[in-house]
């Protein structure tokens, strides 16, 4: 009489279990890059908002009659980006501003990196001076040398600001 053989086995074998780890291991590498990846490209959407919006406050500035405003804080962990004609002294921060960022991002100015929170009145404020398109610094606005987004494992964007003549750009670090 012959033996039947087994139509299945029990089990996996060593090279089967390498394989599915491999595999397991690939698929995690790649979900962790893909969020390394969106958190940088956050950070720069930041940075570009923030100049974006720089450039649109001095040409406001520039050709209107009224003095814009541009404001940046946080509040309640995330970080927005306000325009607005109201003055420093009566300005007060919102939600209906634009979103630019979440707790998993730090913006912060000048060289020593203050936080915004620590800003006067818990925020920034930026403005041009009509005359000359420098900027404005004085009361409650300020011209920080720069402006620092950054991220845990995601590149980091400056805004650099020249207080004399007005020039705002953004360098990748």
């Amino acid at each position: 009489m012959k033996k039947e053989k087994k139509a299945w086995r029990e089990g996996f074998s060593l090279v089967e279990m390498i394989i599915v780890i491999a595999i397991i291991g690939i698929l995690v590498g790649a979900v962790g890059l893909s969020v390394l990846m969106l958190r940088s490209a956050d950070t720069k959407g930041a940075a570009y908002d923030i100049n974006g919006r720089l450039t649109e406050l001095k040409s406001r500035t520039t050709g209107g009659k009224e003095q814009p405003y541009l404001y940046l804080y946080r509040l309640n962990q995330e970080y927005y980006l306000d325009f607005s004609y109201t003055k420093p002294d009566d300005y007060s921060p919102t939600t209906d501003a634009k979103e630019i960022g979440d707790s998993g991002m730090k913006i912060t100015y000048g060289s020593a990196k203050n936080a915004l929170e620590d800003a006067p009145n818990g925020f920034l404020c930026l403005a041009f001076q009509k005359k000359d398109g420098a900027f404005l610094v004085s009361g409650k606005c300020q011209c920080p040398e720069l402006i620092t987004v950054e991220a845990d494992g995601a590149s980091t964007y400056e805004v650099h600001m020249i207080e004399d003549t007005g020039h705002h750009y953004i360098e990748e670090k």
